[in-house]
């Protein structure tokens, strides 16, 4: 007989509304368990968001079960601590913003 196996999945979150509760600023008691469950269960968690890595501020309570970040809309994605893609905005657009917000 086969033994089965378990299936594996890569979960994404959103921080705000969605792990951080925009009513206490924090996270649920529940949102950790189900994490910790998940990550029990040979799940990887990862965080998707639109802020840059500085700002990543309130998930102090999660960060043991994180396994990856993207973030700044995608420019910038880790696994771990290790940086696997960097999407600067190019310097023409920089520029053109530059150049637009002067007038």
């Amino acid at each position: 007989m086969k033994q089965e196996e378990t299936q594996k999945y890569a979960l994404f979150f959103d921080i705000d509304g969605t792990l951080v509760s925009f009513k206490t600023h924090e996270i649920p008691a529940s949102t950790i368990f189900a994490l910790t469950q998940a990550k029990a269960n040979g799940s990887r968690v990862y965080i998707a968001t639109g802020r840059p890595p500085v700002i990543l501020t309130n998930l102090g309570a999660i960060e043991h079960l994180i396994d990856g970040y993207i973030t700044t809309n995608g420019a910038l994605c880790y696994v771990g601590d290790h940086l696997v893609c960097c999407q600067p905005i190019p310097m023409q657009d920089v520029m053109t913003c530059v150049e637009d917000a002067q007038e």
